[in-house]
């Protein structure tokens, strides 16, 4: 049975608060000595931190990023800075690094992974369950609450969505002494303009349908704050052409519908009665599709699930949903 928050007058939500904190990323375990980097076409030793940081890279080689200039340009940027001086010495030509070793090694490790046994998985399954007891529930006020996300995002390169001028920059590993205070501040930024933008933008009288776009409109202000792009869907025009479509039959319909209902102005008060319902359902659902169409065109450069899972503060949507009439599933 989930637990009903208790309603104060005082805005206070809760009293007591404890958890295990957040799980960090795993320290890196160097490559097998036969695992090599060649630059120039001779074999270079790596420091650990050059070392990891072209792992990075190498894992990604088949990708499209690593055919954009931005990309490269700034992983390499990022890559010497964490060079010792004698690599930086070396490694000056990006087109004369050769990952496709490191590549190779981190491809069959891929296929090893998903050879695994039964046995193998069975472990692995017990593991994260283990990992999800201690760091996936906290106590609020004597009341144990799940945790959407309380793993650190490990180290990797910055992939951005679109052509983001920052992709291929490195994302540094968070380490327990540092780094938290920007995460903790943009979700308390994130959270209270979600709070703020419901309250500007939704209408008490409004649809159901019209309040969905609401929130959604307040959750893009969001995902636009924390700079939550992507590239628009490769699908989205083919999608919008079809709900333009079924916008144009649905405006057919409700136009047929409003003529026979004129015409049964001096008929049976009954049979009339039957087609004013039919009618007020079909201009229903022609405002549906038609918020459809509005929302899905605003949204299709920002991606709204990154904020809503990791940044928002889910009461604030319950709490929403409760007080204006909406089903939480919606």
């Amino acid at each position: 049975m989930m637990w009903e928050e208790e309603k104060r007058d005082d805005g206070v939500k809760w009293h007591f608060l404890e958890h295990k904190g957040p799980l960090f990323a795993p320290e890196y375990e160097p490559l097998p000595k036969h695992v090599k980097f060649e630059y120039d076409g001779k074999v270079i030793p790596l420091s650990q931190d050059a070392e990891e940081i072209a792992g990075f890279y190498a894992k990604m080689l088949e990708s499209d990023y690593c055919e954009k200039k931005v990309f490269n340009d700034n992983f390499f940027a990022d890559w010497r800075k964490a060079m010792t001086k004698q690599e930086r010495e070396i490694i000056k030509d990006f087109r004369k690094c050769n990952f496709k070793y490191m590549h190779a090694f981190f491809k069959e490790q891929s296929e090893k992974n998903k050879q695994r046994t039964k046995e193998e998985k069975l472990a692995l399954k017990q593991k994260n369950e283990e990992i999800m007891k201690e760091y996936g529930v906290c106590v609020i006020d004597n009341h144990k609450e799940k945790i959407g996300n309380f793993r650190i995002e490990p180290p990797g390169l910055f992939r951005g969505r679109g052509e983001h001028p920052k992709m291929g920059m490195l994302k540094k590993r968070v380490m327990p002494e540092d780094g938290l205070t920007a995460k903790v501040f943009r979700t308390f930024n994130a959270s209270y303009t979600l709070q703020k933008q419901l309250a500007e933008l939704t209408d008490p009288d409004a649809s159901v349908p019209e309040k969905l776009l609401a929130y959604n409109r307040a959750n893009r202000a969001v995902a636009i704050l924390c700079n939550h792009q992507r590239s628009v869907p490769k699908t989205h025009q083919k999608s919008m052409e079809t709900l333009k479509e079924k916008i144009r039959l649905k405006r057919e319909s409700v136009k047929e519908c409003e003529k026979e209902y004129k015409d049964l102005k001096r008929g049976n008060p009954a049979l009339r009665e039957k087609k004013k319902k039919q009618l007020d359902r079909l201009k229903e659902q022609l405002q549906k599709l038609e918020l459809q169409e509005t929302d899905r065109d605003e949204n299709k450069t920002i991606a709204l699930g990154t904020s809503k899972l990791n940044y928002l503060d889910p009461r604030i949507s319950v709490a929403w949903c409760k007080k204006h009439g909406v089903p939480i599933e919606k």
